[in-house]
């Protein structure tokens, strides 16, 4: 059975289910309400702009080695603070200058790992390489969730906006974190990282391994 399996590092934007950092700090953020830090917000983290994963993806699809383990990372590294205070610098508030007024903080949860990040020099072999920086991938992310007729599909996306969310997949949902195994074809996983960066599927295509 041809399989490759990819370990992704915090994925962000457009689309993202709102217990994530950057997806419910943008909501919280525009509907005038305070953003979460969990703990002192000083733990560091890689970012890779969901464009960038797709991109991966493909790569991995065209020139991956079967049975391969790929990583997919990028060098933007955040503490949670510095990535909240960047939401709150590009959605356009009354005062940026001041990115602390629009933060509180909350309890940490009981398991969080204080820093990771992972090595996708083999990725990099591969021919890939991270387009989407940072800044533009924020904005265009802030942007993205500043309108509100983006969220009129879903009814119940305000679960996701407490301190510590939790969540419970539907019988008829498949979450695809942290591992993704490729039996599929190339076309139907650039278009599910594309459209939706939390990887949510029920296409029979894909599947899982457990971590």
């Amino acid at each position: 059975m041809p399989i490759i399996i990819t370990w992704d590092n915090n994925v962000y934007g457009p689309r993202q289910y709102l217990e994530k950092l950057v997806a419910k700090s943008c909501v919280l953020l525009s509907q005038k309400s305070l953003a979460y830090i969990q703990g002192s917000g000083d733990h560091p983290r890689n970012y890779v702009f969901v464009i960038d994963m797709a991109e991966a993806c493909d790569v991995i699809m065209h020139s991956g080695n079967v049975g391969s383990v790929y990583n997919v990372g990028s060098d933007e590294e955040k503490t949670n603070l510095q990535v909240v205070r960047d939401c709150v610098l590009a959605s356009r508030l009354e005062d940026p200058s001041n990115p602390n007024a629009y933060i509180t903080f909350v309890k940490d949860r009981e398991v969080n790992e204080h820093h990771y990040c992972i090595d996708f020099s083999k990725l990099k072999i591969l021919g890939w390489t991270q387009k989407v920086s940072w800044e533009q991938g924020i904005r265009n992310t802030v942007a993205w969730y500043l309108d509100e007729c983006n969220l009129e599909g879903w009814p119940d996306y305000k679960r996701g906006l407490v301190a510590h969310p939790t969540h419970k997949a539907a019988p008829d949902e498949v979450l695809l974190w942290p591992r993704i195994i490729f039996l599929c074809t190339y076309q139907g996983v650039v278009r599910l990282a594309k459209k939706n960066s939390r990887y949510y599927t029920c296409n029979t295509q894909i599947h899982t391994t457990s971590a």
